[in-house]
């Protein structure tokens, strides 16, 4: 169970008050303005004939914000559980709200169960902050997850995923007991675990790459799997993610793959050790804890997308420095201080 462990020290958040209000306030501006331009405008996938088939049409729009708010998915959840100011607590909540109603209307497989993951880590964070959750919570969240269990096959059914909800749920099982997508591409079709020439950096940075106008031949591993050897022609729909095991391997080979995964794991747990053991967090601890406390596996699960979100995250944080200490934002605070 989440939050049973012991914890040294209790988090809270080491940052003013006014700096947490105008923080949770820059998150909700960035994920409605993000909300508006690339979910309303659409097009919306859930309400698409073809569903899921069809998500790679979002984020089209407007793909700063999209990518500006890829590094932005716990940092709510964080000040709900960490922040002592109301004001706060319900901006981020609404913003929170968005994430998931984003999720949603993506008609993302995993959106219903990003919820449960909340509620888990709302659970981990209240106990790192030493505390834990009240009865009222732990009946509204069983509640909550149930009503998941039940809606999730019919879910399903909506977005093209599957003909009937059984088959939904069992093929979803499938996927997540069998470990990875690709990686049952691998093991199905006997793909040989080499080097095949592919650039590590390219493909992981292949987000900031492409909008300065240089062409990869592939942007994922996974494209490259899928036209080498699986015969897909369709390259623009959506396709499994790209982990960190394929990546290194079709990069590095065998060895110096594993060699990678290894160390990049090592480095990975280190930051997240040295995240729960720091008591006072500021701005810039909460870019490293959302990725590396609240999702220790994201850079090993999506290599790619961890990098890009990273990078995002870290736009943002100086973003957010910048707009704070601004000339005209300083007046402000000094004439409401006075």
């Amino acid at each position: 169970m989440p939050g049973c462990g012991k914890i040294n020290k209790a988090q809270f958040l080491k940052i003013g008050n006014n700096a947490q209000v105008f923080l949770a306030l820059l998150i909700l501006t960035l994920l409605l303005s993000n909300f508006i331009f690339n979910t309303m405008m659409g097009p919306i996938p859930l309400f698409m004939d073809e569903g899921v088939h069809v998500r790679y049409l979002m984020n089209r729009n407007n793909r700063v914000l999209a990518w500006l708010t890829a590094g932005l998915f716990s940092l709510p959840l964080i000040l709900i559980c960490l922040s002592d100011i109301k004001k706060v607590k319900i901006i981020s909540m609404c913003s929170l709200f968005l994430v998931v109603l984003t999720e949603v209307l993506s008609a993302s497989k995993g959106s219903f169960l990003l919820i449960i993951i909340y509620v888990i880590n709302y659970i981990f964070l209240l106990r790192l902050r030493g505390r834990v959750p009240s009865p009222l919570f732990r009946k509204l969240a069983f509640s909550l997850i149930l009503s998941i269990i039940l809606i999730f096959p019919i879910f399903l059914v909506k977005i093209g995923f599957s003909g009937n909800p059984v088959e939904g749920v069992k093929g979803l099982l499938v996927r997540l007991a069998g470990g990875f997508d690709q990686l049952i591409y691998i093991v199905i079709n006997d793909i040989p675990l080499k080097d095949y020439g592919l650039s590590l950096l390219k493909i992981y940075f292949a987000p900031f790459i492409k909008p300065l106008g240089m062409e990869l031949e592939y942007n994922t591993t996974i494209e490259y799997l899928g036209v080498n050897f699986l015969g897909w022609e369709d390259t623009e729909r959506m396709m499994p993610n790209c982990n960190l095991v394929i990546d290194a391997v079709f990069t590095n080979g065998l060895l110096a793959g594993s060699i990678l995964i290894f160390l990049i794991g090592l480095l990975g747990f280190g930051i997240r050790r040295i995240c729960i053991q720091k008591s006072g967090l500021r701005v810039y601890d909460l870019i490293l804890f959302q990725f590396f406390v609240i999702s220790p596996f994201y850079w090993f699960l999506d290599g790619q997308r961890f990098i890009a979100s990273m990078i995002s995250s870290v736009i943002f944080y100086f973003l957010f420095l910048i707009v704070y200490n601004a000339p005209w934002v300083l007046v402000k605070r000094k004439l409401v201080a006075w």
